[in-house]
């Protein structure tokens, strides 16, 4: 526990008159999974990995086709649809995914000077598609206040930066009718393998030991975490490099713990590293988005048969985008004309 939330606040309000949500996020951002939560998540992982080499995926599998399934399979006939959505390439997928099955949906962003283009796109691709878009700006709404509610409900900060802004989201949408689904694109990069700490793996796994750390360092220059940057410059083991970027705290229990699990599943590391990621690090993170209102997101992105596929399918360890290649094409195809009129990281090559 870490006190009453009005302690808090007011702890939060003496540094420099920063609104909560502004100290909170600042505090947040580099925060380590500890040890004894990896631990107590072993099992779960173990149970990921075995599930995932038990699939059999189809010769035909198409990516767009299960996910519009997903869809359907958690469509509730006579509830309103509502999609969060960034503009990125998965949650642009996602709507036209809902429009090629005839859903009409209600689309909200949250905005802020970071996404301002890729909201832009979003726009516009709902115009294309007759979605209603709604936006919740940054400078409009007060991120404090589903900050300080989930304080009060569990005695401690959420782990993930974004826990306010999704709850925003969902509140937003609420007021809609309580009778409603809501849709987003969560899970999609872990579930195509396509996160930052897959290009830190895969590059890790390729670098030859002989290489000088300063040439390993400077590979990685682009990724904004230093201690991520330091770690794969110094790295000496395996088992610590998958602590690393998972942000688990590197403790011999838990290198020990790593050990163990690639020695139970040999010639399967990205798969072991993968479902670590999403067993450990998401669980610690992701799931506090959706604490305050459980079982109110549905993500059709998250399936053990895409992180399958995705783990089979033939990629280069310098590039995230090559892992989301089925989504881009199936944007694309659709859609050509919104990459000559807009700027968005969704219609990048």
């Amino acid at each position: 526990m870490v006190g009453s939330s009005e302690s808090l606040f007011r702890k939060f309000n003496k540094v420099n008159n920063q609104s909560a949500y502004g100290y909170f996020s600042l505090k947040i951002s580099h925060k380590l999974v500890s040890s004894s939560f990896f631990l107590e998540a072993i099992d779960s992982i173990e149970r990921k990995i075995s599930e995932v080499k038990t699939i059999s995926l189809e010769s035909d599998f198409n990516v767009a086709e299960h996910i519009k399934s997903q869809i359907l399979t958690n469509n509730f006939p006579g509830s309103k649809v509502v999609v969060f959505a960034g503009g990125g390439v998965d949650s642009n997928a996602l709507l036209i995914m809902l429009s090629e099955l005839e859903i009409t949906c209600l689309v909200f962003s949250y905005v802020n000077a970071n996404n301002k283009s890729e909201v832009d796109t979003l726009i516009e691709l709902c115009g294309c598609l007759g979605f209603e878009h709604r936006a919740l700006r940054s400078d409009s709404i007060n991120l404090d206040i589903p900050l300080r509610r989930f304080v009060e409900r569990f005695g401690r900060y959420p782990r993930d930066v974004a826990a306010p802004i999704v709850t925003a989201l969902l509140e937003a949408s609420i007021d809609e009718g309580d009778h409603l689904v809501a849709f987003d694109g969560q899970y999609a990069d872990t579930m195509m393998c396509a996160n930052p700490q897959n290009r830190l793996y895969l590059l890790g796994n390729n670098l030859p030991q002989v290489i000088p750390n300063t040439i390993a360092l400077w590979l990685l220059d682009k990724i904004q975490n230093k201690r991520i940057r330091k770690a794969m410059g110094l790295i000496s083991s395996r088992e610590v490099m998958y602590l690393t970027l998972c942000d688990i705290a590197v403790e011999q229990k838990s290198i020990s713990a790593v050990k163990a699990i690639i020695d139970r599943h040999p010639n399967c590391n990205l798969l072991v590293f993968q479902c670590i990621f999403l067993g450990c690090l998401l669980k610690y993170r992701e799931s506090d988005k959706y604490l305050l209102y459980p079982s109110k997101i549905i993500s059709p992105f998250h399936s053990l048969k895409i992180l399958k596929d995705s783990i089979t399918y033939p990629r280069r360890y310098n590039s995230l985008l090559n892992n989301k290649i089925p989504l881009r094409k199936y944007v694309r195809k659709r859609f050509p004309g919104l990459t000559l009129s807009v700027k968005s990281q969704s219609f990048k090559p």
